[in-house]
């Protein structure tokens, strides 16, 4: 039975104080699971400790309030003893709402990245990879194991100029995003183009700590790319092939016009 609680839990609660004094704490705040389902006092921590003495810390319960919503709580019961009899128990609670809250969004954005149809790679402000998504191994055949803790141009395949990679660290370092193309080698040999846009990440003081890149394989993109420029390129000889031809046939033919139009 309840034989004191704060003005903080009457609050989180919507009971008044002397609603609850004498009464069952299980029966009022804690007789349910999250799904409505009954709980049994036999099972409940806060209980327990009265009973047994034990010391629990939960933090995937609910308590009901008055007006039959739950919310979220995490919580600790610990024994009171007098003379080495137990005689009581604190119950001392925190609704965690807005953590929940937290906790979910962080879920979604951690199932967004994890099944991202782009390769997501982020390291360190110094270039050390510390996560990389599932579609970079399918991409490059490196699992996590390979790569935490290296360096991305463990990618590199030596056919950028210097001046690129230059480029990329003096625009991240100075706190701007970075956009273009890489041409890549996998872990089996073969090459591959990627479009990365890389940003910086910032704490809450502004300071940056890690460097984000979100990468698209273009390889096939590439490809017919060069596919277009050389049909491209062929139309253009084609084009002017014809036009020698028809100069030269032109000047072949005009000599000999111009003497028969001269006999006539």
């Amino acid at each position: 039975k309840i034989a004191f609680i704060n003005p903080a839990a009457t609050r989180m609660l919507g009971y008044g104080s002397k609603e609850l004094i004498g009464k069952e704490i299980h029966e009022k705040i804690h007789h349910s699971h999250p799904d409505g389902s009954p709980y049994s006092k036999s099972e409940c921590p806060m209980y327990l400790t009265r009973v047994d003495g034990t010391d629990h810390n939960i933090a995937d319960e609910v308590l009901w309030r008055k007006d039959g919503s739950s919310f979220p709580v995490e919580y600790t019961s610990m024994p009171i003893k007098k003379d080495g009899q137990i005689v009581g128990a604190v119950v001392t609670f925190m609704d965690i709402t807005e953590r929940k809250k937290a906790e979910l969004e962080l879920k979604k954005l951690s199932r967004a990245v994890e099944q991202s149809p782009t390769s997501v790679v982020i390291t360190d402000t110094h270039g050390t990879i510390e996560y990389i998504n599932p579609k970079f191994t399918e991409l490059t055949g490196y699992n996590a194991t390979e790569v935490m803790g290296k360096n991305p141009r463990i990618l590199n395949s030596g056919k950028m100029p210097p001046g690129h990679f230059k480029n990329l660290w003096e625009t991240l370092l100075a706190g701007r995003e970075w956009q273009g193309e890489f041409h890549n080698k996998k872990k089996n040999g073969d090459l591959f183009w990627e479009y990365a846009r890389i940003s910086p990440i910032r704490n809450s003081e502004g300071q940056i700590t890690h460097f984000v890149a979100v990468k698209e394989n273009i390889t096939e993109r590439k490809r017919l790319q060069a596919k277009l420029m050389r049909a491209k390129q062929a139309a253009e000889d084609a084009t002017q092939a014809k036009s020698d031809f028809l100069a030269n046939m032109s000047h072949e033919i005009r000599t000999p016009m111009n003497a028969i139009i001269g006999m006539a």
